[in-house]
């Protein structure tokens, strides 16, 4: 760099300083002339490695009663709270290849990694099992699935772009309607239909009786996609759903009008991700919508209007879990704790545990005595309710896809195994 260009450079420097209102919140001018490192011109805070104990405990006063967990994340609002659950020991183990799991009227359905639908009791016994796919030629594709239960049928979406309708009581084929574009978001169901988005951004409106496309709302699309852009909730006759061009809208059902949207922006210099993820869109019963993107920020958006309550420079992609008062939510090896109201990050702690390596967590619960966190490799983290220092660390089975609650019951899955505590 010529001496002239690099006046010229530092002479624009000082006048960005010069106009700025806090000089503490900009890069200092030395590490821009440094070659082939990047950086950004404003410094934001960093909510991650910022430890915080404002709470020390937590008391709770209502605890869900989960009696059907029939769909992935719970509900159609995805608004999972405080169980019942005490994990003292396993109860019972089933061994298979196992990718989905969901609960009904005290059945377990399971989604195999070879295609199988398959029915458990509680006990997990299995009692009835059935091959989506009859021809050879679908064993060479890694099909994903997402699957829900509705009035005794079991609806199944996959990665190929086809939609099953079982019956629950012997698994015999209803209806199935081929799309040809792979689906991606999870599957709800309100008022008898159908809705889910495919990987163009495209939402369907389907009748779960006969498979009959009720009506489809296309939005814009980027070629680079993945799983996590498409998210959907339903609540109050309105349906929310993300695209993959990082955009949420909040769309009426009864006149299939879309009421608001909004774009999910990056702060000003920061680097767009190449490839947009969110959060499972979370909305309580006070009309709260939470929802956390890669791009950076955690917001509380009002479900009814669409304006932002509040927004923080934290996120995951992980679920969150809510009480009235507070949500939870990891992020690799940190746990969350946020006022709801205000956004005000009142817990976040690194989780340290004697361990050989170091753990990142997935997923958690709020259980009767102790927050349970759990990590992909199989183990979980205790955490007591009643003070948040004291904690243990367990292993329990031979990895974790995901959980269900069924009653007083929780239920592992892992590739290998389904286990009942």
């Amino acid at each position: 760099m010529t001496i002239i260009r690099k006046f010229f450079f530092v002479i624009i420097f000082f006048f960005i300083f010069s106009c700025s209102k806090n000089d503490s919140d900009l890069v200092d001018i030395d590490s821009f002339f440094k070659d082939g490192k990047k950086i950004d011109l404003i410094n934001y805070k960093n909510h991650f490695n910022t430890n915080v104990s404002k709470i020390k405990n937590l008391k709770i006063s209502n605890r869900d009663v989960f009696l059907n967990w029939n769909q992935e994340n719970y509900n159609i609002q995805n608004l999972i709270g405080p169980s019942e659950i005490n994990i003292f020991k396993k109860k019972k183990i089933t061994a298979g290849k196992f990718k989905k799991i969901v609960s009904y009227q005290n059945k377990l359905i399971v989604i195999t990694s070879t295609s199988e639908v398959q029915i458990y009791n509680q006990d997990l016994k299995k009692i009835l099992t059935k091959k989506i796919y009859q021809k050879k030629i679908y064993k060479k594709f890694n099909i994903d699935h997402s699957v829900i239960i509705y009035k005794n049928k079991i609806f199944i979406s996959d990665s190929l772009g086809a939609i099953f309708c079982l019956s629950i009581d012997d698994l015999k084929i209803i209806w199935k309607k081929n799309l040809s574009v792979p689906f991606k978001s999870d599957i709800k169901i309100y008022k008898d239909n159908i809705y889910l988005i495919n990987s163009n951004s495209k939402l369907y409106s389907i009748d779960s009786r006969n498979g009959k496309i009720n009506w489809s709302f296309e939005t814009a699309s980027n070629s680079i996609k993945s799983k996590s852009s498409y998210q959907i909730a339903i609540f109050d006759n309105n349906l929310y759903f993300t695209n993959d061009n990082a955009e949420i809208f909040c769309l009426n059902l009864d006149k299939k009008k879309i009421t608001w949207s909004l774009t999910f922006e990056t702060p000003a210099f920061k680097k767009v991700p190449l490839v947009f993820k969110s959060s499972p869109i979370l909305i309580d019963d006070s009309e709260n919508l939470i929802i956390s993107t890669n791009y950076g920020y955690t917001y509380n958006i009002n479900a009814r209007t669409g304006s932002i309550n509040w927004s923080k420079e934290i996120f995951s992609l992980n679920r969150f879990i809510s009480t009235k008062k507070y949500l939870f939510f990891l992020n690799f090896n940190r746990l969350f704790i946020i006022d709801k109201r205000i956004g005000e990050i009142v817990y976040n702690n690194k989780i340290n545990i004697n361990h050989k390596k170091e753990l990142f967590f997935k997923d958690l619960i709020i259980g009767k005595n102790n927050i349970y966190l759990f990590n992909t490799k199989g183990f979980y983290l205790s955490i007591n309710l009643e003070n948040f220092n004291s904690y243990s660390l367990n292993k329990f089975t031979h990895g974790y896809k995901s959980l269900l609650i069924s009653k007083n019951n929780l239920f592992i899955l892992s590739n290998s195994v389904i286990a009942k505590y």
